[in-house]
């Protein structure tokens, strides 16, 4: 974990992901700057450089933001409920942009989209398995019988 250089951005939704993320990358000597739509930011404020609270889904505007701290790599973690990623009154230019070019809207599709957007714009998004392996399911079966050939 030790090769993540610079302040790094986490984009905290719910759950526990988010924050055990936080405090390992803290734990490093990285704290991040996070910028969260959880409504309780007090666990993570514990263990980042900063706590943005964002409520609407203005990734134009984070982009900026990112931006203008010089971050330039930015994790994805936690839950964002799926009524706040498609209220489009709510919706920015980029994000609406973003999902109207869409041929499925279903989790992975719209995660993709927002990670090339991103990446698009010159931040990095970087997996989390370096950080908290243990937290991932392993390669294989994991319950259950083997499937059927």
């Amino acid at each position: 974990m030790s090769s993540l250089k610079g302040t790094i951005g986490l984009f905290a939704g719910d759950g526990e992901l988010p924050v055990e993320i936080a405090r390992r990358l803290s734990g490093e000597g990285n704290p991040p700057v996070a910028f969260s739509f959880r409504e309780d930011t007090a666990s993570l404020e514990e263990c980042t450089s900063e706590v943005i609270k964002v409520g609407r889904p203005e990734i134009g505007k984070i982009v900026k933001d990112l931006e203008n701290r010089d971050i330039s790599s930015l994790i994805l973690a936690g839950l964002v409920p799926k009524k706040l990623i498609y209220r489009a009154d709510l919706m920015d230019d980029d994000l609406r942009n973003i999902i109207s070019t869409l041929s499925s809207r279903d989790d992975h599709a719209v995660l993709g989209a927002v990670v090339s957007f991103f990446e698009s714009r010159g931040i990095r998004v970087l997996p989390y398995r370096e950080i908290v392996p243990e937290m991932l399911a392993r390669e294989g079966i994991i319950a259950g019988r083997r499937p059927l050939p």
